[in-house]
This record gives structure tokens, sequence and C-alpha cells, in this order.
């Protein structure tokens, strides 16, 4: 992210260079099964390369008739990028008779509910950023779309905070779902000493910078 480094270089020594491994999250990898089927991404005429930017693909998989999701890892700076693909007329939404839009507020408002009611694998949770908006940038037209920015800390590592940006946006009448996740080494620093808390505004512009940052090369292959 050599973009981003150098505009917020004072803000941000440290926290790219250092960061670990990414580690295999249970609850975001999505295992390869062999299938004749044609996948979702082939029907709607993308095709996820297999290198995106400094990520590079390691998960895809045609989980349903109406999902499909792909994962990239930035082995360098340990960040998680995953996208998923989610076709409304063959899903188990409720069918509704509004636009597209209503079924990504519809998506959107649910993800609030499925992390608060997943608040036990954590020590501490909070929504940095519920209501932002976000322009996804594609190859010929841009993506307007939903933006939660979350920060928490899990029981089993207590002193690892972890940013996750959670994205909705419509694209090609499905619903386009991306989630970010890194170690927030801000935070991390700020709590055991070694740096000051930038004013909650300067931490969001540097979370932004960095998502937008990590999203710029789906240009290339969202059309």
């Amino acid at each position: 992210m050599p973009n981003v480094v150098a505009l917020l270089a004072p803000l941000l020594i440290g926290c790219v260079a250092s960061s670990p491994k990414p580690q295999q999250h249970v609850d975001t990898i999505i295992r390869a099964a062999p299938t004749s089927q044609p996948s979702l991404d082939t029907l709607a005429g993308i095709r996820f390369p297999e290198q995106h930017g400094n990520f590079t693909r390691r998960e895809s998989q045609q989980v349903s008739e109406s999902q499909f999701k792909v994962l990239y890892t930035d082995e360098d700076s340990g960040v998680i990028l995953t996208y998923t693909l989610l076709d409304i007329i063959n899903s188990d939404l409720t069918v509704l008779e509004e636009n597209i839009n209503n079924y990504v507020e519809k998506f959107f408002e649910n993800l609030e509910t499925v992390k608060i009611n997943n608040y036990r694998n954590y020590s501490e949770f909070s929504f940095v950023s519920k209501q932002d908006k976000f322009i996804v940038l594609a190859n010929k037209n841009s993506l307007k779309g939903k933006w939660k920015i979350i920060r928490y800390s899990k029981i089993n590592n207590l002193n690892k905070y972890t940013i996750e940006h959670n994205i909705v946006t419509a694209y090609r009448k499905m619903i386009l779902y991306i989630v970010i996740i890194y170690t927030d080494h801000i935070t991390q620093q700020v709590r055991d000493g070694s740096r000051e808390s930038p004013p909650l505004d300067t931490l969001l512009d540097i979370h932004k910078a960095f998502a937008r940052e990590m999203l710029e090369p789906t240009r290339t292959f969202l059309q």
C-alpha cells in the first residue's frame, strides 16, 4: 500500500511493515470444491483474477446456487480481502417488489444483527463507523455502497485488535459484499503506551484510505 503509506507516513510508521502473517479465519476462508456447473462469477461475466494488486487469490467457491465467494490475502501486510456475490433472484431472501437497493439496505442492516449476536466471541467490540457511504470504482461505472467499520479483539487473543470493513453494494442486479480484515496496529500501540491516540476523525481517515487503496484494483475486473 505504498500510496497510502506515503500520504500518511507520520501516522502509519510501523503499522503495515510489522503486520504478522495472516491467520486462517475459519469463518472467512471458503474451501474450493470441484463442480461441473457454471459458477456465479462466470454467469455474471466476472473473473476474479489470481493477482489483485498486492493480494493473491487463495480460496474461491460456488457456495450455493445463489452465492459465490472468493478470498484474497496479502502475505506481507497480513490483510484478508473477501468478495461475496449474492444472486437475489435465486437466494433465500424474501422476494420484494422494490428495486435492488432495497435488498442492499436489508442485507446491510442484517449485518449489525449478526455481529451483535456473536458478541460472545469478542472481548471488545465496537462499530467505529456504522453508516458511511462508499464508492466502489468499476471499469465502466462507480458502484455506490454502504459501509460499516468495526473494531474488535477476540476472547482467544485479547491483545490483538482487528479492523473489519463491511461494504455492501449492488452489482448487476446482485448484492456484492466486500469484507476487509487486518490488524489495527494503531489501537495496539495506543493501548501499550507507545503512541498517542489520534483523533477519531483522523483514525477513520487512515482506515478509509487503507480500504480505498486495497480496493483500487477492482476497477480492472468489475465491469
